[in-house]
């Protein structure tokens, strides 16, 4: 059994033990029937996707994708291309990403995950690439038509022995096959600044 496997069977055998009370006594009355249906409900409610998820079909298909990175504010943005792969997994709830293509003239790659978490009312993104060993976590929240999302997390840099230094993403949709994300970075006696900009356009 793979840690995956059993992590998932874990979660599930804890969720019947919390139940198994009420089940146990379901047959004893319709009130305590009632009550079991009414648990189901709640249960149903934390657990399966709803109107938050669907902001995030927006983003599933294939992408073709443009980076400009500024490394220099006095000099223009380095340009380089690759590929986005963005499905639904997990019947529904969280959108799998996948990204091929280069950066600073290497190969890159990377793999994340957005949902929507009902219970804390916030999406949850979580990201992993070629370029560390490190994994990020961004929280966020979108605007009322589910075109702008607006994520925050914490980072560490190795390379000048920061840690857990804010960041920021903003995804913006410019139309129905194309958005943007923006990421800032927080820059010691500079504050945030703007270090990335991303262009999408869907593949037809």
């Amino acid at each position: 059994m793979t840690g995956r496997t059993g992590l998932g069977c874990l979660l599930v055998v804890t969720a019947l033990i919390s139940i198994r009370p009420a089940l146990a006594q379901s047959d004893k009355a319709p009130a305590q029937d009632a009550d079991m249906a009414a648990m189901m409900q709640e249960f149903h409610k934390w657990a399966d996707p709803g109107a938050m998820h669907k902001h995030l079909e927006k983003l599933a298909g294939t992408w073709t994708v443009v980076m400009k990175m500024t490394m220099d504010p006095s000099a223009p943005p380095v340009e380089s291309k690759g590929t986005c792969s963005s499905a639904f997994v997990i019947g529904g709830r969280w959108l799998r990403q996948e990204f091929k293509g280069e950066m600073m003239g290497m190969p890159y790659e990377g793999i994340g995950m957005i949902g929507y978490d009902n219970f804390r009312q916030e999406y949850v993104c979580t990201w992993a690439d070629n370029m560390t060993t490190a994994m990020l976590r961004l929280t966020g929240t979108c605007n009322e038509a589910g075109t702008e999302f607006t994520l925050s997390g914490t980072m560490d840099q190795p390379m000048t022995g920061e840690r857990d230094k804010k960041f920021r993403h903003v995804w913006k949709f410019t139309g129905t096959d194309t958005y943007t994300m923006d990421m800032y970075d927080t820059i010691p006696g500079k504050g945030e600044v703007m270090v990335m900009a991303l262009e999408f356009t869907r593949v037809k």
